[in-house]
């Protein structure tokens, strides 16, 4: 009846939710269904895990779309995490809720990694050209990629340092998600709420427990563009948390370890920021372990030919125009152009 229970309300929350009873039924389910859970009431361990993994990559992991299958497995006490690869089994406590907050976190790590898809088409020109300048960007890339302290990327509006932040995860050893958040422009406790997360109950409208940014990102890296924006009264919790790698959600008692990897992006003097009590001393040093700066256009002029070339091949085949060129006039115009946008521009 709890499994039962437990299919209902996911369904409710829009996932497609199938109940088997032994390992070897997911077989024909997983060719039918995206995302799988299996609720189910027998002890787990080990060897049911193994040979669990061993039945879903027969059955043809292909099949699903978006990397993840979750497996939801009945059990007592606290929840105990199988993972490999793409298929993801939790040992689930009594609460249906345990299983909602498994969901919502599959959730939201597959929603950032359609959201990295669909930057993945224009982005590449932003890294393109063979200035030195940006032969120094990529080596510092290849240098702290692999790496898991944090990185501060420092550039002007429209230079590519989300990019930048993109490949560093994509050269590091992690296989979780790349998530992004935008410091500007929100509220404190909004920003808080994003971060963090929050529990039912813990302000007006909070009808369910929901995962934060930190929690989608576990496994991978967390992206935070525009840090000089962040408020004040927030940033001595992103120290915490940035040193102890313990998440709280908002109107929470328990912290929880995570496993996510930092990066941060401004185009702002930190350094005076600091010096006029507007961004934490300590923060600020925690998170430019790494500094990479992205160099300007206007520095950059043996670049232009590529990039230009690049985003023109890029749009003809969106807009299906092919054969669109640019002439040597046209390039001559573009080298002479001051580009205060930058690679955006």
């Amino acid at each position: 009846e709890r499994a039962c229970r437990i299919l209902e309300e996911a369904e409710l929350d829009g996932w497609t939710a199938s109940l088997v009873t032994a390992g070897i039924e997911l077989a024909p389910t997983l060719r039918a269904l995206d995302e799988v859970l299996s609720a189910g009431t027998d002890a787990w361990n080990e060897r049911r895990f193994t040979e669990l993994a061993r039945v879903l990559r027969l059955a043809g992991l292909a099949l699903v779309r978006n990397g993840k299958v979750l497996v939801a497995v009945g059990g007592g006490g606290e929840p105990t995490v199988w993972s490999a690869g793409r298929i993801e089994i939790r040992t689930m406590p009594p609460p249906s809720g345990a299983v909602r907050a498994a969901l919502d976190l599959l959730a939201r790590r597959l929603d950032a990694a359609c959201e990295a898809q669909d930057h993945d088409e224009p982005s590449p020109g932003d890294l393109l050209g063979r200035s030195m300048a940006m032969h120094r960007v990529r080596e510092e890339i290849e240098r702290w990629g692999p790496l898991p302290m944090t990185v501060l990327i420092l550039g002007e509006a429209g230079t590519g340092k989300e990019l930048v932040a993109r490949e560093l995860h994509r050269t590091s050893e992690r296989h979780g998600s790349f998530v992004a958040l935008n410091c500007a422009g929100l509220p404190a406790p909004l920003l808080e709420a994003e971060l963090f997360g929050v529990t039912r109950g813990a302000f007006t409208g909070a009808d369910r427990d929901r995962i934060g940014l930190v929690e989608a990102a576990e496994g991978g890296t967390l992206f935070l563009d525009e840090i000089g924006e962040l408020p004040l009264e927030l940033q001595g919790k992103l120290l915490r948390l940035i040193q102890e790698h313990e998440v709280r959600r908002v109107g929470a008692t328990r912290s929880r370890i995570v496993d996510t990897r930092f990066l941060a992006a401004t185009n702002r003097q930190l350094e005076a920021a600091v010096e006029a009590g507007l961004f934490r001393q300590d923060l600020y040093f925690r998170l430019a372990v790494a500094v990479i700066t992205v160099p300007p256009l206007r520095v950059r002029g043996e670049d232009v030919d590529d990039l230009a070339r690049h985003f023109v091949r890029v749009f003809a085949g969106r807009f299906n125009r092919p054969g669109v060129h640019l002439a040597p006039a046209a390039l001559a115009v573009l080298r002479g152009a001051p580009w205060p946008g930058n690679v955006r521009e």
